[in-house]
């Protein structure tokens, strides 16, 4: 090979490791200019998870005093609600409320006043919503998402919609009832379906 073969040779080679270099920093500093995306975190909203623990310790302690069905069912249904709004469950959420519900309705049958009943009753389903408003807010916005106003104007309003719909109930076991155990049953049941139809709508 001659020498101007030689330097051809060498001058080629200098320019193709020239324009890999280029075309490595070129690389480098595109994908430095990218965003780096961090996945988010779907887990149950904080305000909401903790609204939902608290309204379900009011339910135990609404049940807890009218004999072992309440104390368990409300001692069940603290831990099933709790469970899941860390684990984002909705089914632990709603198992949670119902066992929450039967210890709060086993004191008519333990002949407990309306006024401890109906706020369990309450307390109950505000569990439930918020428990519902904490993985839904989760799932759509993410958990670290500042949230909060959200939350407490959604829990804000349920508590409103709950103190009605407890109102009524209360005043329509104080017109129809006589005092009877059953019959309160019968109102605290309607008021929290009412309520729960509310909520939901």
């Amino acid at each position: 090979m001659s020498e101007m073969d030689s330097k051809m040779v060498k001058k080629k080679n200098a320019e193709t490791d020239s324009a890999a270099e280029r075309e490595t920093e070129a690389s480098k500093i595109e994908t430095e200019s990218k965003p780096q995306t961090a996945e988010i975190d779907r887990s149950p909203a904080r305000v909401s998870q903790l609204l939902a623990i608290i309204a379900a310790s009011v339910a135990l302690g609404a049940s807890a005093f009218f004999g072992n069905v309440g104390l368990v069912g409300g001692s069940l249904g603290l831990v099933l609600v709790a469970l899941g709004v860390v684990r984002g469950s909705r089914r632990l959420v709603t198992t949670g409320s119902f066992a929450l519900l039967a210890g709060v309705l086993s004191g008519g049958l333990a002949a407990a006043p309306p006024e401890l009943m109906i706020p369990g009753t309450m307390a109950t389903v505000l569990a439930w919503d918020s428990g519902e408003q904490a993985i839904n807010v989760g799932e759509q916005l993410g958990r670290e998402a500042d949230t909060r106003t959200l939350e407490i104007m959604h829990a804000a309003a349920s508590t409103v919609v709950a103190i009605s719909a407890g109102g009524v109930g209360y005043g329509m076991y104080l017109l129809g009832s006589g005092g009877q155990p059953m019959t309160a049953l019968v109102f605290l049941l309607i008021a929290a379906l009412a309520l729960t139809s509310a909520l939901r709508a």
